[in-house]
């Protein structure tokens, strides 16, 4: 890993290949952090994050990319 850190990852969707992009990033601990998820179905979204420890969710994508970084 260099000295930059992780790289802080937000999710769009909730679904099946959410699920996927979310454990492919949590057998990266070093290198990546799901910080967040958006997605249009709050309670998938919620399920999601529950299921991985994502700390922030959005119903809105717009929302979650106009957040600021440095609260992740």
């Amino acid at each position: 890993m260099t000295t930059q850190g992780k790289v802080k990852v937000g999710i769009i969707g909730s679904q099946f290949e959410a699920d996927i992009h979310a454990e492919s990033f949590r057998i990266l601990p070093d290198e990546a952090e799901v910080v967040a998820i958006a997605s249009p179905t709050p309670g998938n979204a919620a399920r999601l994050a529950k299921k991985y420890g994502i700390p922030n969710v959005y119903t809105d994508y717009r929302e979650m990319l106009s957040s600021r970084i440095s609260k992740w």
